[in-house]
């Protein structure tokens, strides 16, 4: 992943994206969305932190030649407000929407709630990578599990979720980073199924955690998303990413189509 960043902080466009990175027919949608992101990071003053992000994925990306096309849309004294089209052969695939602020004096002061307890990631058992078996991409991570059922298992915990971390570490974690890891994990509602089925993100919001500080890139982060309702062939989960020392990083929230 760690490539593609340095292409675009480079200022290149266009990316060649490999087929390493598919999910089914299409691209890893937190690749697509990290692409998206960083398009628009490198073009809004670093003093502005990474608040909040919406995407919509409009078609599956397929791997080959992708362009990015970003557009400030509004800069005021203390936000900028940003959006990306991931393209393809000229037709828009995704929609990256990013909210950038800067940090104000502020009487509040609320904490997060402390990162659950989970079982240690050297305990908890690796996804396994099978190839044609499971997507492509999940050979980029290492994803333990630590809560409920791995997908297909019949498992009726509404909970999923464990440990993340890039096989290829980065240096440091930063935003973009943050959207491939929460985005490495399969839809909370898999598990409940006993045999396989198609799932994929429609639309994604995630709110970033800021001060994101220093995070290890070789470092696990916790994860564990929460089932809220599933109906109609979609479902609604929210989902939290944490630093291996207990930082919460990110919020999470997503609309899946399940086919099954």
């Amino acid at each position: 992943m760690q490539r593609y960043m340095d292409a675009i902080n480079q200022g290149q466009l266009e990316l060649d994206v490999d087929d390493s990175w598919q999910q089914g027919r299409a691209t890893f949608g937190g690749l697509v969305a990290a692409l998206g992101f960083q398009a628009l990071r490198v073009r809004v003053d670093a003093s502005k932190a990474a608040r909040a992000a919406q995407i919509a994925f409009v078609g599956p990306v397929a791997p080959g030649k992708v362009e990015l096309r970003p557009l400030i849309l509004r800069e005021g004294k203390s936000v900028v407000q940003a959006q990306c089209h991931v393209c393809q052969n000229d037709a828009v695939m995704a929609v990256v929407l990013v909210s950038f602020g800067s940090a104000r004096e502020s009487q509040l002061q609320v904490p997060a709630e402390p990162m659950p307890a989970l079982k240690p990631f050297a305990a908890a058992p690796l996804m396994p990578y099978i190839e044609n078996v499971v997507p492509r991409f999940v050979q980029h991570f290492d994803l333990a599990w630590a809560v409920g059922g791995m997908p297909f298992s019949n498992n009726a915990s509404l909970q999923m979720g464990g440990w993340v971390r890039f096989k290829q570490a980065p240096a440091r974690l930063d935003e973009a980073h943050v959207l491939s890891m929460v985005d490495a994990w399969p839809p909370s509602v898999l598990p409940m199924l006993k045999a396989p089925a198609a799932a994929s993100s429609l639309t994604w919001a995630i709110e970033f955690v800021q001060p994101l500080g220093e995070v290890a890139g070789d470092a696990p982060c916790a994860y564990v998303a929460t089932t809220e309702r599933a109906t109609e062939g979609y479902a609604n989960a929210s989902a939290r990413l944490w630093s291996a020392d207990g930082r919460l990083l990110a919020l999470s929230r997503q609309c899946v189509t399940v086919f099954a």
